[in-house]
């Protein structure tokens, strides 16, 4: 009966947590959510609420604005980034995955800027990996 039942729930329950779907409208996330990613952490949270079903379109575009803007003006909390992309590291691939061409060019300019003339030495690989994906974004313009 126990094994029933586990058999039971995982076939329920795993769609639900696994879902590639967006549960976010359009409203919603223009209302709520994309004006509340003004820090790592809370980029993070939705990340891993809404990732990988709110990804592409307007979401995807709202993530690689506040990526964009997280690197280019906030580059002194570097450090919380590279905590959450060392405890995750989906969210490593996330975050350069937006540092892309549809980001605003002066943006990506200074995320390259900050990661190859303002980088400390222990932030180096996340630093390499940033300008690598700015730069490539910057060629794509």
């Amino acid at each position: 009966m126990r094994r029933i039942l586990t058999i039971f729930l995982l076939i329920c329950v795993s769609p639900l947590v696994y879902s590639s779907e967006c549960l976010l409208d359009d409203r919603k996330w223009i209302s709520d959510e994309l004006p509340s990613l003004t820090s790592w952490s809370r980029i993070y949270a939705s990340f891993k609420t809404n990732v990988p079903g709110c990804d592409d379109g307007i979401y995807g575009e709202g993530y690689t604005e506040a990526v964009a803007k997280m690197l280019s003006e906030k580059w002194q909390l570097l450090a919380e980034l590279k905590a959450l992309t060392e405890k995750d590291p989906r969210f490593k691939l996330f975050v350069l995955k937006h540092v892309d061409a549809s980001a605003d060019p002066d943006d990506l300019k200074r995320i390259y800027k900050n990661a190859t003339q303002s980088c400390k030495k222990e932030y180096s690989e996340l630093c390499s990996a940033l300008a690598s994906a700015a730069q490539k974004a910057i060629q794509e313009l």
